[in-house]
This record gives C-alpha cells, structure tokens and sequence, in this order.
C-alpha cells in the first residue's frame, strides 16, 4: 500500500497548503500530514483548516 493509498483510505478531509496552492488531502492528523508529505514528495506541507 503506497502512503497515496493511505491517504485516500482516511476519512476525514483537510485542506493542506503546498507552497503557492492548495491541495485537498484526507487523513487523520498527526498521520495525514506525513502521508501527504510523501505522497506528494514535498518537504513542507501545513494543515491550512479542516474542512
């Protein structure tokens, strides 16, 4: 299972901010914010609010 997997799998929904955009990503913090920063490969990503 690849950590893009994981992070579709998750229930809930974060808007994530990734340098000059936005991305929606699903998951449980504090889970979600690593599965996301290998999933999309960036090295910094913050937890913009949950949706």
């Amino acid at each position: 299972m690849t950590d893009a997997d994981i992070v579709e799998k998750r229930s809930e929904e974060y808007m994530v901010e990734l340098t000059d955009r936005q991305i929606r990503c699903r998951g449980t913090v504090p889970r979600m914010r690593k599965a996301c920063l290998e999933a999309f490969r960036v090295s910094e990503i913050e937890v913009v609010r949950h949706i």
